[in-house]
């Protein structure tokens, strides 16, 4: 339940050689955002260093 959390920021992690983490993620931001209208949400894309694992690309590439 998400209603009750309170912080400053959020830091949602996913790994980059798992689409399904980044799937969660995603739907982690939209229940945080319901809540938390206010609080910025970074996200980190963790394990880029395993390039021929990746199922993730990266952004302007």
């Amino acid at each position: 339940d998400l209603s009750t959390l309170q912080c400053d920021v959020c830091i949602l992690v996913f790994s980059v050689t798992d689409r399904r983490s980044f799937h969660r993620t995603a739907q982690l931001r939209l229940l945080l955002r319901e809540s938390q209208p206010h609080t910025p949400i970074i996200l980190v894309g963790n394990k880029s260093d395993l390039v021929r694992s990746r199922e993730i690309s990266s952004e302007g590439t």
